[in-house]
């Protein structure tokens, strides 16, 4: 007799949904893309790495030159972001019209961000209200301007990326099915997130972990899903790996680690990309270290300044302490400029740390992956200096943790405003 009734309901909360994921994005989409219009910068030549890499394979079909002058093949980014951008430069070519669609892009996704956070509220069991108000505290938290809608950087793409991962995760640990097809699936999605960054490795690995008890009643199905779950992800990984072996001389993700160590550890001790005087350290500002890179191989420069930067952690063991702290610091609490900014990214660090507590009550799997990708996603930047793109792929984290601090004291306060 109620079947009626609550099938409309549904289908009236489906309808509702539809709509406000719709105002969401349209909002957060137009309100990114008229400030991009209102600061428009799209005649600068190409700016770093990962554009002039995408400028290459537009124009050679290589994934090369990187830096200031041409050094030839590199990993230095990882492929996936260059080919995308890429295609765009192809279509619309490398002046303002190609920068425009690259920033419409960049929109996009940061716009999809806003949509998403919507529904993981849903998803996670939190109140609908819960998930719009950070869906709509999203449309206008603008952390990192030129990473979120230039479309400079992969940051964006990887949090689209971190927040699927999260929604597949909860999917399975509420009914884990250990089959051959999905272990298959997860493992194409694995492996080209980590060819989109290399820094998603490890949230990653911290899922898969927290697979281990789900399949404690079938050890044995559950050892043959996360084998072939890995052997697959290796696949995907396997041409970009043979690819680098053949052209630079090692089978790396990506090469640049003994560069970011030497900038983040050196006589000008400082723990911020922006902080650092970098000029006549990094190849892409130096032409005259550009050309070294060019003679003695992307790879070998790397090594090279690895050793540099190990020479001096040794030599310095105070001052790379106090650097590698700094690093932590300024993950959590970002060093920005501005005094108003400041504080306010203070306020959702420590609120989104309360939240978390708040969300365990609510719903424990949720609060274990936030958990989890907090403590994993940050490893590698703890170690080089900072930038405020490197915290963007788990912005969304800190903000729906923050959004539900806030729910829960409203909630605790309506007895009181009754």
């Amino acid at each position: 007799m109620n079947s009626v009734p609550s099938t409309a309901a549904g289908v009236h909360g489906l309808r509702y949904t539809f709509k406000a994921v719709i105002i969401v994005f349209v909002i957060a989409f137009a309100a990114r893309f008229a400030l991009v219009l209102l600061l428009p910068d799209f005649d600068v030549p190409i700016r770093g790495e990962m554009e002039r890499v995408a400028v290459s394979w537009a124009s050679t079909g290589q994934l090369a030159n990187p830096y200031s002058t041409p050094t030839g093949p590199t990993a230095h980014v990882s492929p996936l972001y260059p080919i995308i951008l890429g295609l765009i430069y192809k279509l619309f070519g490398t002046g303002t019209s190609g920068h425009l669609v690259q920033a419409a892009f960049a929109c996009m996704i940061s716009a999809t961000r806003c949509v998403l956070l919507l529904l993981m509220a849903v998803l996670f069991g939190l109140e609908f209200r819960t998930g719009l108000i950070a869906a709509a505290f999203s449309v206008f938290y603008i952390t990192a301007f030129n990473t979120e809608l230039r479309g400079s950087w992969e940051a964006p793409l990887a949090g689209l990326f971190l927040m699927a991962l999260t929604l597949l995760a909860m999917r399975f640990s509420n009914a884990p099915a250990f089959r051959l097809r999905t272990a298959v699936a997860y493992g194409v999605f694995c492996g080209l997130g980590v060819l989109l960054s290399p820094t998603l490795a490890p949230p990653i690995a911290a899922f898969l972990a927290a697979t281990v008890p789900l399949g404690r009643r079938d050890w044995k199905r559950f050892a043959v899903w996360l084998s072939v779950l890995s052997a697959t992800a290796f696949l995907v990984l396997v041409p970009w790996l043979i690819r680098n072996r053949r052209v630079m001389g090692s089978p790396v993700l990506r090469s640049n680690f003994g560069l970011e160590l030497s900038l983040a550890y050196n006589e000008h001790e400082r723990a911020g990309a922006i902080d650092s005087d970098i000029t006549n350290l990094h190849p892409i500002l130096n032409p005259t270290v550009s050309r070294h890179v060019a003679q003695v191989g992307e790879i070998s420069f790397n090594r090279e300044c690895e050793r540099q930067a190990w020479s001096w952690i040794r030599k310095h063991p105070a001052s790379a302490f106090r650097l590698f702290s700094e690093h932590v610091l300024y993950f959590w609490f970002p060093p920005a400029t501005n005094v108003f900014l400041r504080v306010t990214l203070v306020i959702i660090t420590v609120s989104s740390l309360l939240g978390l507590l708040q969300l365990r009550s609510r719903n424990p799997r949720a609060a274990l992956l936030i958990g989890l990708l907090w403590l994993s996603f940050p490893l590698i930047y703890y170690v080089t200096y900072w930038s405020s793109r490197y915290r963007y792929p788990i912005e969304w984290t800190l903000l729906l943790c923050s959004v539900v601090l806030l729910d829960s004291l409203w909630q605790k306060l309506a007895p009181v405003r009754r």
